[in-house]
């Protein structure tokens, strides 16, 4: 939020390597700081990390048989912080208001339908 840093997800260059919660220097471009990643594995959640308004922890969804919340890792360190308490349905995507008194998502279930035509 300060322009300082950059929040990511990074790993190691093995497929098999965990993404683990990375503070990057915009001005150097080197890692400042790493965390455990609790989130789902998948390119897909990059989209989902979000600083908290006071630029003192990173927010993003975890995801754990098929329930999502959202949980705020501390920039000072230590485990993070649940900040919903969900226990049905995902989370597609989230925001605070500015003053971080508020937050904002979409939710709901995902559905997938297959459908097999013959003989068409």
């Amino acid at each position: 939020p300060d322009g300082q840093t950059i929040a990511c997800l990074t790993r190691g260059t093995n497929p098999e390597d965990k993404f683990e919660l990375a503070v990057v220097s915009a001005e150097k471009g080197e890692i400042l700081k790493t965390f455990n990643f609790s989130g789902e594995n998948s390119p897909l959640v990059q989209a989902t990390l979000r600083w908290f308004p006071d630029g003192q922890a990173i927010t993003y969804i975890d995801t754990k048989n098929g329930v999502s919340n959202i949980l705020a890792q501390p920039l000072a360190g230590g485990e993070p912080k649940k900040l919903t308490d969900f226990s049905a349905d995902r989370i597609f995507s989230f925001d605070f208001s500015s003053d971080g008194k508020s937050v904002v998502f979409a939710r709901g279930v995902m559905r997938n339908n297959l459908v097999l035509i013959e003989n068409f």
